[in-house]
């Protein structure tokens, strides 16, 4: 199963002692079903700096994996309550992550649904900061455009 959708994300990267960064924005996408696995996934934009790169979201049994391929590559897994490594590369080199999920729900469906990700950042045992995902997937009929504002 692939259907079209129109995906809603807000984005937040707050670093220890600095304001919170948000970003905002909405794109064209796709959902799709690999078993019992779904995976919603877009093309990134120049506008954040991230042109080139894919980004998928695949909500199994409750675990979120945030996927990057392209010119940045990083595969990070997110189960409430554990703390996972993620190699997180780019052109100039590859960075050992430490990805801590706080908050981890999605109520998913092939007709749609939200991931919502909180989680805090380490590199070499540093802590970075507390990043959240806010994502809203809604799936197109026939003949929606993925920019109409529904």
């Amino acid at each position: 199963m692939e259907k079209k959708a129109k995906i809603t994300i807000k984005g937040t990267q707050k670093a220890e002692h600095e304001p919170p960064q948000v970003m905002e924005f909405i794109t064209g996408g796709r959902l799709q079903r690999f078993g019992r696995k779904l995976r919603v996934s877009y093309e990134e934009s120049d506008l954040i700096g991230m042109e080139g790169v894919t980004t998928a979201f695949v909500v199994d049994d409750g675990r979120v994996t945030m996927e990057r391929t392209g010119k940045l590559n990083s595969k990070m897994r997110f189960v409430e309550g554990q703390t996972t490594e993620s190699l997180y590369s780019l052109d100039i080199g590859t960075m050992l992550l430490g990805i801590t999920a706080r908050k981890v729900q999605t109520d998913l469906t092939e007709d749609g649904g939200s991931i919502y990700l909180e989680y805090g950042v380490e590199l070499e045992h540093t802590f970075l900061g507390l990043n959240t995902y806010d994502i809203q997937v809604k799936t197109l009929k026939e003949g929606e455009e993925e920019t109409d504002d529904q």
